[in-house]
């Protein structure tokens, strides 16, 4: 009886924790993958022979060979640079770490562990070796001398010695930890670098269609964390933001109306084999103003759930996400809606399409397209067509009109819009404006509707409205739109 006590006051309580917070739904995300698969108590003692050092010899393809030396008396790890076997050109060295007697004990203790000392005896069969898990991917030969206190040289080499993959990445652990380089086998991204912070966002958009967003990773940046024995103490939460330079979503005033939910997770969510997933989630919220008024956690979870909370505009989020071990990772993002005009109102035109306009490739069902576009779609107005010449270049008709489609206002945003438009056929117009138009009648025009009239050449007149512009040039009309590129999407 009083064991099933303990265990509903204990699950009272948990229920109090969750519903403190403004958390609605939990998800599973999988299971756990731990940081470090054996943690220092596990580790077996390292009882050989007293070594004196710990060499890997990498002769690279590029004609370079590179020496790292692990000294267990100095208890340092030095670089040399050769460049080439004849020592002609000299070589430089480095010293790349200095560890205490602790970290060599268990730098040992590890290797140890992992097999580094009986490598023949952990060979790897074909299936088990991969040329990413040998200990220099890109090497034309390597050799390993462990050097002992009296005098003795153990030494394996490629083609003598295969590693399975699994003590390539073990040891390569070690060796990272002491000196912060692999050496012997390609350390694993997640091993020295914290999980990266994912979403899941669900809104209606501005038809009232529900619209959920699945993305790797958040727009956000790291703050503080504890990794594997490294660690940052970045707390600046509010110039972090600052220095963004971007807001979360790329949405007008008009985003105050929608209702947003975001569950926030680990990578993990979208590939379990590369990412680690998290114990315990907490999203905190503030007011964006360098004060960081209003603080409320608004996302709570354990267990590896997920959690989901409302999204508000105008806000700064941080979200700390809590591993094995005492690992964690903070990052934060913010809301900051954008006071840029991302649309332009449509004028009086006899275009088909407007500037931003949102499309889909079915509206241009009937138009030619003009293929070779990289990260753009490009179509011409209904009732024109160009051809391709022998050489492969595009020829285009005398008078036309050509649509650019490109996501808008982001590249990354998923949604086509118009974002650009090209007239060279005289009697399409905008604002009045056709191919014919003088440039002193351009410049008269776009300054009543409220450009800027920026640059005027012989050649040329260009205005500009915060992010648009429009031009003039003998035989051709053209208006744009800028679009960002916050994810970095390089087409």
């Amino acid at each position: 009886m009083k064991r099933i006590i303990r265990l509903t006051a204990l699950m009272l309580a948990m229920v109090m924790l969750m519903s403190s917070c403004s958390v609605v739904h939990f998800f599973r995300t999988g299971s756990f993958v731990d940081n470090a698969a054996i943690q220092p108590e596990q580790f077996e003692k390292y009882t050989g022979a007293p070594l004196t050092s710990i060499t890997i010899t990498n002769e690279s393809n590029n004609g370079y060979t590179y020496i790292h030396t692990v000294d267990l008396v100095e208890n340092k790890v030095i670089k040399e640079t050769i460049e080439d076997k004849t020592l002609i050109s000299g070589s430089t060295k480095e010293v790349l770490s200095i560890f205490s007697d602790e970290k060599k004990v268990m730098f040992l203790n590890k290797l140890y562990t992992y097999g580094f000392f009986d490598l023949k005896e952990r060979q790897g069969t074909d299936s088990d070796f991969r040329v990413n898990y040998n200990p220099f991917s890109h090497s034309s030969h390597w050799n390993i001398d462990i050097s002992y206190t009296d005098g003795s040289v153990k030494k394996y080499e490629r083609n003598v010695t295969n590693f399975k993959k699994e003590v390539s990445i073990n040891c390569s652990k070690a060796f990272y930890d002491i000196c912060g380089y692999g050496i012997v086998g390609a350390t694993p991204q997640y091993y020295y670098t914290p999980s990266k912070l994912g979403y899941i966002l669900t809104y209606s958009d501005e038809h009232g269609k529900l619209v959920t967003e699945k993305k790797r990773t958040i727009i956000s940046e790291r703050l503080s964390y504890s990794w594997n024995g490294f660690e940052s103490d970045k707390n600046d939460i509010y110039a972090t933001n600052e220095e963004m330079g971007y807001y979360f979503t790329n949405v007008n005033e008009d985003a105050y109306n929608y209702k947003y939910r975001m569950t926030v997770c680990t990578e993990q969510l979208f590939d379990a084999a590369t990412q680690t997933n998290a114990r315990r989630y907490i999203v905190t919220s503030y007011d964006y103003c360098e004060e960081l008024t209003n603080k409320k956690i608004v996302g709570i979870s354990v267990f590896g759930l997920t959690p989901t909370f409302k999204l508000e505009m105008d806000k700064i989020y941080v979200v700390r996400m809590e591993f094995d071990y005492g690992n964690f990772v903070e990052y934060t993002f913010n809301t900051k809606v954008s006071k840029d005009e991302i649309y332009l109102q449509r004028p009086e035109t006899n275009l088909e399409f407007w500037i931003t306009e949102r499309v889909s490739r079915s509206d241009f069902e009937g138009h030619d397209e003009q293929y070779g576009w990289f990260g753009a779609d490009v179509f011409y107005g209904l009732g024109y067509s160009g051809y391709v010449d022998k050489n492969g270049s595009h020829v285009e008709p005398e008078h036309c009109v050509l649509y650019t489609l490109n996501c808008y206002p982001d590249c990354g945003d998923g949604t086509l819009h118009v974002t650009s438009i090209k007239i060279t056929d005289p009697e399409v117009h905008i604002y009045g404006i056709t191919v014919n138009t003088s440039f002193d009648d351009f410049e008269t025009i776009v300054q009543q509707h409220g450009f800027t009239v920026t640059e005027r050449t012989e050649r040329y007149v260009k205005a500009e409205m915060g992010r648009f512009v429009i031009w003039l040039m003998a035989g051709e009309l053209a208006i744009g739109a800028r679009t960002t590129n916050k994810y970095g999407i390089i087409y």
